[in-house]
């Protein structure tokens, strides 16, 4: 009577995880269904709790917005490949997806940038050295910006499928 109280209360805690041999603890392949589902349905507001901007999109369907929701859905499009890959290779598509989801057209930039007051902290992850920055490399401050942020959205989404 235990045991089945004890596998009560383990499944109520663990809901992802099913049944047991020998000490083992056998994972539900239904669990990265579901964590697929939920970051596909994240909204942008969620997404940039991912990533720690100083601001928030604007709207829902704001440039900022549709750059996160287009970070996430890069780095789940890419998924089933990375999770194949050697860790070393993992680091390397982290980088990959984040290169790609960096708008190229600068004004596009620059509008994500200021809507998620990336002037506030323009270098979140140290990727610059803005102490010898000249103008013609100003025009890059949102670009370095964007990058640490898909970045981070697709490091936290790799991190949930795994």
């Amino acid at each position: 009577m235990a045991d089945e109280e004890d596998s009560e209360e383990w499944k109520e805690k663990f809901p992802n995880f099913t049944g047991s041999s020998e000490g083992k603890v056998f994972y539900d392949s239904r669990k990265r269904d579901n964590t697929r589902e939920a970051i596909s349905n994240a909204n942008a507001y969620q997404i940039s709790r991912w990533c720690s901007p100083p601001f928030e999109p604007d709207q829902s369907d704001s440039d900022a917005a549709n750059f996160f929701k287009s970070c996430r859905d890069y780095a789940l499009e890419r998924w089933d490949e990375v999770k194949r890959e050697e860790e070393d290779e993992r680091y390397d598509s982290l980088h990959e997806v984040a290169d790609s989801a960096v708008p190229h057209q600068t004004y596009k930039r620059w509008i994500i940038f200021v809507e998620l007051g990336g002037y506030q902290d323009p270098d979140p992850d140290g990727l610059g050295d803005f102490n010898n920055i000249t103008a013609d490399d100003f025009s890059e401050v949102p670009a370095m910006f964007l990058y640490a942020m898909a970045y981070r959205i697709a490091s936290h989404v790799y991190s949930e499928m795994e």
